[in-house]
């Protein structure tokens, strides 16, 4: 996938975010958004992998959301 289009897929699910938190709560919310946002992360190559992962952190510190555990995890571990 090009920069382009990870910007844009980006752009997309950070624009989607205020619907989702409004119509999703809980789980579902996390399988809403881990639908879409892992889907950008398995695309995108590996040298752009932990610049696609802050910007979607970002995206969910915005709303005052931290992170999946399991991203975290895998990041100290190093294992994309």
């Amino acid at each position: 996938m090009t920069m382009q289009e990870i910007e844009r897929q980006l752009a997309e699910l950070a624009s989607a975010m205020p619907q989702l938190l409004k119509d999703t709560q809980g789980t579902q919310f996390w399988r809403a958004f881990l639908d879409r946002a892992n889907a950008i992360r398995h695309d995108a190559d590996i040298d752009h992998f932990d610049w696609v992962t802050e910007r979607l952190h970002e995206m969910l510190a915005a709303y005052g959301i931290s992170p999946p555990s399991h991203w975290i995890i895998a990041a100290a571990a190093g294992a994309h």
